[in-house]
């Protein structure tokens, strides 16, 4: 009885596995923004945005966030006259699958 009770434990314990945890809500919120950010074709230099920070609020409807965002270009190009290497703060309100942003500033 006591092999019993014994190999149900076992076996109970490797069948119950703990559920990966799903994707927070500020990451879904900074990947979003990030892709955004460095896939815009309208783009007239080679910058890259690295978003390191995000608050938000959770609306009905939408998140209204603000994202701090490093802002840099790899190398000086023909059309700046030095590498731009800056950090600064955008707002955004963000719909709930994440695919929809407007910008306020």
């Amino acid at each position: 009885m006591k092999i019993f009770i014994l190999t149900s434990l076992v076996l109970l314990l490797f069948a119950c596995k703990a559920p990966s945890a799903p994707m927070s809500v500020d990451q879904k919120l900074k990947e979003s923004m990030a892709t955004h950010l460095n896939k815009n074709p309208k783009a007239l230099n080679k910058m890259h945005y690295d978003v390191d920070s995000v608050v938000y609020f959770q609306d009905a409807g939408f998140y209204i966030c603000e994202f701090y965002v490093h802002m840099k270009s790899d190398k000086a190009d023909k059309t700046l006259t030095k590498a731009i290497d800056t950090m600064g703060m955008m707002k955004v309100k963000m719909n709930k699958d994440f695919k929809v942003l407007s910008r306020y500033y």
